[in-house]
């Protein structure tokens, strides 16, 4: 009969304060790490700040862009691709209900509107 060559599984503290540690260990050291990446050629480029409202913002212009309202910043393309504009809609949408009542009235607005006119422009095009 063969041994078995899996390592032994290490077992799960019963408080969690272990997981906690490496969860704070990794959320300092991700922290001290210049906010700059690589792109595709190599380049460093800045990365910017993680603020909800550019997170929106980010997603909003991926829906106009599977709408085909905008080209693709990477191609210059312009094409349709409902699917993935109804499934960015969604997700906008489940931000919408899950951060309710913890948003800025700014961010509550960014949100509220973008989404208006998203499904406006969806349901025109489908």
């Amino acid at each position: 009969m063969a041994e078995d060559s899996t390592p032994p599984r290490e077992s799960a503290p019963d408080t969690g304060t272990v997981q906690e540690e490496k969860d704070r260990e990794a959320r300092e050291a991700f922290g001290k790490k210049a906010q700059v990446a690589e792109d595709e050629t190599g380049n460093e480029t800045k990365v910017p700040p993680a603020r909800f409202d550019f997170f929106i913002a980010t997603l909003v212009m991926e829906a106009h862009i599977a709408l085909g309202e905008m080209p693709h910043p990477s191609t210059g393309e312009t094409k349709k691709n409902l699917s993935q504009a109804r499934y960015l809609i969604d997700v906008l949408g489940v931000l919408q209900e899950k951060t309710a009542g913890n948003l800025t009235p700014e961010e509550d607005a960014l949100l509220r509107n973008n989404l208006t006119a998203l499904r406006t422009s969806y349901l025109r095009l489908a």
